[in-house]
């Protein structure tokens, strides 16, 4: 019975996270797991990008697996510019 008491304390109280500014700034992860980042100001810059696709060869080489995480702030067609990028330079790496 005990552990239904706590269950029910732990649940008013809401979810425990370790540094919840931390996983809101680096969307849901923890600055370690983190290799890159752009802020959103800067991402749609073209040296931004261009400085991306030459980055990640070598971030793959180097960290597999690999996941590439985009903010819904970011307009959609940069999201698909950047995935599209991301998974080229991913399947070219794997042949």
């Amino acid at each position: 019975m005990d552990s239904l008491d706590q269950k029910i304390v732990k649940s008013a109280h809401g979810e425990y996270r370790l540094d919840p500014d931390q996983q809101r700034y680096y969307l849901g992860t923890f600055a370690e797991r983190v290799l890159l980042t752009i802020p959103l100001e800067g991402i749609e810059n073209d040296i931004a990008k261009l400085e991306f696709e030459r980055l990640l060869p070598s971030l793959v080489e180097q960290y597999s697996p690999l996941s590439l995480k985009l903010s819904s702030e970011l307009e959609s067609d940069y999201q698909m510019a950047y995935m599209k990028l991301a998974s080229k330079k991913i399947s070219l790496q794997q042949l």
